[in-house]
């Protein structure tokens, strides 16, 4: 039951990851404001496991 939670929050994690990147170039491409990226990132940040976020970009 650990490898499968485990695979479950590495697979959520890279969703997040994946997310992100995708709003960091709406916001490259000044589609979204500073603001709603910090935001959007902050949060995310907040819930990528430890050993995940240095993908983050």
């Amino acid at each position: 039951m650990k490898e499968e939670e485990r695979n479950i929050k590495q697979r959520n994690d890279m969703e997040r990851i994946i997310a992100l990147a995708l709003v960091k170039s709406l916001y490259n491409q000044g589609k979204i404001s500073e603001f709603v990226f910090r935001n959007i990132r902050s949060d995310t940040e907040e819930k990528v496991s430890l050993e995940n976020r240095e993908y983050l970009c």
